[in-house]
């Protein structure tokens, strides 16, 4: 798992607690795979209960993932899991596009020979996880091996703030690809389209070629925002939380990448 501290600069730290790390790696895993839902409530007591750990340890936790805006901490209200706004996708969009061109065309300029082994093996992994079909692992192997690309470009900057844009999208994918109507061709094609990106994406960084890496940024883009609105198209105003025809119309609009 990435360990990059992303916290907002001049951001409130917990001072660590013990079991606070463990139980902090937890919470965020549960909250990027959708096991916590975005708007659910998070009570400290309970989670204290839950994984035996002390209510300074849940505080503190709670405290690392707000830094994250995973979590909205409650004025004498306690914590609940963060909602996306859906009709920000076109300024969500128009960012991770902008920031993994970045990415990729630093990684592939700065890569050192250990750091394109590690994106090859991520890759790797990611690529025996889509022939199991395990929907879980799969999203996070795709985080791995996007994180390893950052690490490569070795901007500490952009790679903050990436991995904020990244496990944000990761949420919104999870409701895209876990839901029922989400059928199995559409599913299995989008996938292979990720999977043919991420290999052009390993030939880009090992032959150096910056501008081949920037153009697989535009094309996992456009992937993103495809399937987004394929599922805004049918998703219940319930789970949305908005008009799901005023967030099609936002992700179907949103500004081709520049």
């Amino acid at each position: 798992m990435d360990t990059t501290d992303s916290s907002p600069q001049g951001a409130p730290r917990a001072t660590r607690a013990p079991g606070s790390t463990h139980l902090y790696q937890e919470l965020r895993e549960q909250i990027l795979e959708l096991e916590l839902r975005p708007g659910q409530e998070l009570d400290e007591a309970t989670l204290a209960e839950r994984f035996r750990r002390s209510r300074t340890a849940v505080r503190e936790a709670l405290l690392n993932l707000s830094n994250e805006r995973l979590v909205e901490l409650l004025p004498n209200r306690g914590a609940r899991v963060s909602n996306f706004d859906f009709l920000q996708l076109p300024r969500f969009i128009e960012s991770i596009d902008l920031i993994s061109r970045a990415i990729n065309r630093y990684a592939a300029e700065r890569r050192t020979t250990e750091q394109l082994a590690r994106i090859r093996a991520t890759h790797e992994r990611f690529a025996e996880c889509m022939r199991d079909g395990t929907s879980t692992a799969i999203s996070a192997d795709n985080r791995q091996f996007h994180m390893a690309v950052a690490e490569a470009a070795d901007n500490a900057y952009l790679h903050a703030a990436y991995r904020q844009l990244h496990q944000e999208g990761m949420r919104v994918m999870h409701l895209a690809l876990g839901r029922g109507r989400s059928d199995a061709q559409r599913q299995s094609r989008h996938l292979e389209r990720v999977l043919e990106d991420h290999e052009a994406l390993v030939a880009a960084i090992d032959a150096r070629d910056p501008d081949a890496a920037e153009a697989v940024a535009r094309s996992h883009t456009a992937i993103f925002q495809t399937r987004i609105a394929e599922y805004l198209s049918t998703a219940p105003e319930a789970e949305v939380g908005i008009d799901p025809a005023a967030a099609f119309e936002a992700a179907g609009t949103a500004r081709e990448p520049f």
